[in-house]
């Protein structure tokens, strides 16, 4: 089996390949970047000669010539189904309950907020963010949440990276009696021994990594166990081969992967066949 062509198809904020083979077979991956669409496609037309960088595509042509889902040929199934989780809004606490319970009345379990973005800019209109007011508003948004839906249902909280260290420990020390599944980049990731000090100062499971790009940078956070979610984005870390490797060093420290994904289908599908064969996946994104 040869490779006999790269194909390159931007679609909107998503840059998709299909790799194509002598024999007929072609290998469906994505080489989406945060909607830098562009700059994906002029690097792919500069490296696919070299076949760097599109791993998910081949993991797929793999598939299709053996005739096994790529799941097999990781090592098979570690898990019949995979978490996955929801965002959610809401303005108040009030409409953020209202929209909580559709979807959990829809059957799912896990959901993410973000009410710490959502409000903390200032009122005179300035845009600036307020941290002392957002901390405010998101643990109260998380206080509401949570009685109202119980102690069962998993609750993600996101902070997009907004805080310095001395508050995100304010934060997370707040949310500390409303159990959350894990708080989302709470600081900067670029910087993993920023989240020593946080890890110090708070019992709340952290989670980060969605910004991180190889197994190298997270090197610092596995290692020293200063995370307890690895938010791993296959499109960004090097494929479904570097996912692995990520969930094979994580399993040696109790971590899990909460993997983060492009809001593409071919991403999905590619992370979703990593986690079924992982024994540390938590959760999934949608």
């Amino acid at each position: 089996m040869k490779i006999r062509q790269l194909e390159t198809i931007p679609l909107g904020p998503f840059v998709y390949v299909k790799m194509h083979t002598e024999d007929g077979l072609y290998g469906v991956g994505e080489a989406s970047l945060s909607g830098r669409c562009s700059a994906v496609v002029g690097a792919l037309a500069q490296i696919a000669p070299l076949l760097v960088g599109i791993d998910i595509a081949l993991w797929d042509l793999n598939g299709k010539a053996l005739g096994v889902p790529v799941h097999r040929m990781l090592g098979g199934l570690a898990r019949n189904k995979v978490l996955v989780y929801r965002h959610v809004g809401g303005d108040t606490p009030e409409q953020l309950v209202e929209n909580s319970q559709q979807l959990l009345a829809d059957g799912w379990k896990v959901l993410r907020i973000s009410p710490i973005v959502c409000r903390g800019e200032g009122d005179d209109g300035d845009g600036g963010f307020n941290p002392r007011e957002a901390i405010i508003n998101g643990v109260a948004h998380m206080a509401t949440l949570r009685e109202a839906v119980g102690p069962e249902v998993e609750i993600i909280f996101e902070v997009h990276t907004r805080l310095s260290p001395p508050q995100a420990i304010e934060l997370c020390t707040q949310l500390e009696p409303y159990h959350p599944f894990f708080v989302e980049d709470p600081i900067r990731s670029e910087n993993p021994g920023a989240f020593r000090t946080l890890r110090q100062h708070t019992k709340v499971p952290i989670g980060t990594g969605e910004q991180l790009h190889d197994k190298w940078a997270y090197r610092q956070l596995i290692e020293e166990e200063l995370i307890e979610r690895m938010r791993v984005d296959i499109c960004h870390t090097g494929g479904i081969t570097e996912g692995r490797k990520l969930a094979h060093l994580a399993e040696m420290h109790y971590q899990e992967l909460a993997t983060h994904y492009t809001s593409s289908p071919v991403s999905s599908a590619a992370m979703l066949s990593l986690n079924l064969s992982i024994s540390d996946c938590a959760v999934q994104d949608w």
